[in-house]
């Protein structure tokens, strides 16, 4: 079985040695990446650009540069069909980008921030900020099949590849949320919130096989900056508690721990 508690700090990193293999000169203020392995392509967001540098991962240079839309936040990849997805957070769109090819624009309104793509659903789930709520599209038309309103700002999501369930966590003020979302029909099957659970949740991370979703938040309580949610045991919370001057700012799952 796989273990998820993989946590990234912003305060006391291991340090490690590397050699890079080559530098490479993207665009402004350089953010997330997507791949697509099959054409050994890496997408890279140019926030400040509103741009995506495309990389050839075995020339290690910039095959293509292609323009999206204003305050690009997020990007996700679906190598199903060779597309990449990039979240305009201030022009309300979505950037389709097939290949190298020139992004197609879908028009969503809101404050797009956060983007996960089921492939083999084909659909993809994007976090609206502006309207608390959860657009799910047509991974290949662009077409709104359904929202879902969620109770706060979302902040961070996760797809467990299993279930097809989309995991949502957001929130503001002294405490957060996590919806769960049934991805095949489009509806919410738990919402779990209160104190237990912190606002300000940066990262979430879900294990396909046991159910059990980790979310990070560095602006958390010390008590509670670290939180596991099962899945399979009516949705349990377990908060981890940190260190004083810890910020738990990521998670991911590892399917070989």
């Amino acid at each position: 079985m796989g273990l998820l508690l993989g946590v990234i700090f912003q305060a006391g990193l291991l340090s490690a040695t590397y050699t890079p293999l080559q530098t490479i000169k993207v665009g402004q203020k350089p953010g997330a990446m997507a791949v697509i392995p099959s054409s050994h392509l890496v997408y890279v967001l140019n926030q400040n650009a509103g741009s995506v540098s495309v990389i050839n991962s075995h020339l290690l240079t910039v095959q293509k540069t292609i323009l999206v839309g204003k305050t690009p936040m997020a990007i996700a990849a679906n190598p199903t069909v060779n597309m990449v997805y990039v979240a305009n957070a201030g022009a309300g769109t979505i950037s389709a980008i097939t290949g190298v090819q020139a992004a197609v624009t879908w028009t969503i309104g809101g404050k797009p921030t956060t983007l996960v793509v089921d492939s083999a659903l084909s659909k993809v789930f994007v976090g609206d900020a502006a309207r608390h709520e959860i657009l799910v599209l047509d991974a290949t038309k662009g077409t709104i099949l359904a929202s879902i309103a969620v109770p706060s700002q979302p902040t961070a999501m996760v797809l467990n590849i299993a279930t097809n369930d989309l995991w949502v966590a957001g929130g503001a003020g002294s405490s957060g949320y996590v919806a769960v979302i049934d991805g095949t029909n489009n509806d919410i099957i738990k919402t779990v919130s209160g104190s237990t659970i912190p606002s300000g949740i940066t990262s979430i991370s879900v294990d396909p096989v046991s159910n059990v979703a980790v979310a990070a938040s560095p602006t958390g309580a010390i008590n509670a900056a670290i939180i596991a949610i099962d899945g399979a045991n009516n949705y349990a919370v377990t908060d981890e508690a940190v260190s004083s001057g810890q910020a738990p700012m990521a998670t991911v799952y590892d399917p070989g721990g």
